[in-house]
């Protein structure tokens, strides 16, 4: 609107203005004009401020669909937890009572640390930090940082009992971390090693609940299996660890493409063992929950040791089906169970 008003603001003193004034002013309200059209104003407004963040906004296509913030590897670290705070993730950094948090990782698992921490009033919690793959390469770190966040923000959509709560992200040892109750009783498999799961037909229908909340809400979790799956101290499961997470609904805070992700092959969906890119799927998720409640119920991994590998293999190397020989072998009895022969 403010172009339409300097029209008619310039039409009115047009008489009264010098002509070479009047010229000049016509110049600049055409340059304007086609600025506006061709990157929208809001671009040019706020081009200085956001310049050098790696925060990316698309123009928007219609004035009824709302602008979506695109978070980059380049993006900075201030920049992606305003954007999270903005879109309901809580910012705990001030909460977090460093003295009482360990500097070494309590456990690690897949492509994170965590690390034992206290809140201000003493609620202990989990610290949950992305590792690098590459030391301390810059690049490396700022990927890690995006991976992050796409946790962080796929996770705070879920509100159920049977999903693990996130309770905010903190500014941790210098990088982003997510943080959730310290869960003392340990997770699913230690369970089931130990023999301490009671109920395994009640876990197995708490897990279909959470699944099935999961898909409703519109996320994908992409990684579920027991060592995913954390337990209450009443006994209660509860899914965690969001990183392979995929929202499957539109949202006004977007990610670009990830092509690094951690998965178990003996709960990952054959057809995800195809693919290069792993897309994570509802179906897939509802294989892993199938392969974790045999898990459940029999005590026995899905897939024997060995048999693993070789079925990763047979997809992603020669693109080809599992014999009726390796059927035979994989369905046998575990009572009478030795791996598959290399062969």
């Amino acid at each position: 609107m403010g172009l339409e008003y300097l029209f008619v603001i310039l039409c009115w003193c047009r008489h009264r203005l010098p002509a070479p004034l009047c010229i000049i002013l016509w110049y600049i309200i055409d340059i304007f004009r086609m600025s506006a059209g061709v990157f929208g104003l809001e671009v040019l407004l706020n081009a200085d401020s956001e310049e050098g963040l790696g925060l990316v906004s698309p123009p928007p296509a219609a004035s009824s669909q709302p602008s979506i913030t695109l978070l980059t590897s380049e993006t900075r670290l201030e920049c992606v937890a305003a954007c999270l705070q903005q879109h309901g993730c809580e910012d705990l950094t001030n909460s977090l009572d460093l003295r009482r948090c360990g500097q070494l990782p309590y456990t690690r698992g897949g492509l994170g640390a965590i690390y034992r921490g206290t809140l201000e009033g003493g609620r202990l919690v989990a610290i949950k930090c992305i590792e690098s793959f590459n030391g301390r390469e810059i690049s490396e770190r700022g990927k890690n940082l995006k991976r992050t966040a796409r946790e962080i923000y796929a996770w705070s959509h879920c509100n159920h009992q049977g999903v693990l709560p996130l309770l905010g992200f903190v500014c941790f040892q210098g990088q982003m971390a997510l943080v959730t109750p310290w869960m003392g009783a340990g997770s699913l498999k230690q369970y089931i090693m130990k023999g301490l799961l009671l109920k395994p037909l009640r876990t197995c229908s708490q897990l279909a609940a959470a699944v099935e909340y999961l898909h409703v809400t519109g996320v994908v979790h992409g990684d579920i299996k027991p060592d995913n799956i954390l337990m209450t101290d009443q006994g209660n499961a509860q899914i965690a660890d969001f990183g392979n997470a995929v929202l499957t609904r539109p949202t006004s805070l977007d990610f670009t493409h990830t092509t690094s992700f951690n998965c178990t092959i003996r709960f990952t969906a054959p057809e995800v063992l195809r693919e290069q890119s792993r897309i994570f799927t509802k179906e897939s998720d509802i294989y892993a929950l199938g392969t974790t409640m045999f898990n459940i119920m029999t005590g026995q991994p899905p897939i024997r040791r060995g048999v693993g590998a070789l079925i990763h293999e047979c997809y992603n190397k020669h693109g080809t089906t599992l014999s009726a020989r390796f059927w035979r072998q994989f369905t046998r009895p575990y009572s009478q169970g030795r791996d598959v022969e290399s062969s």
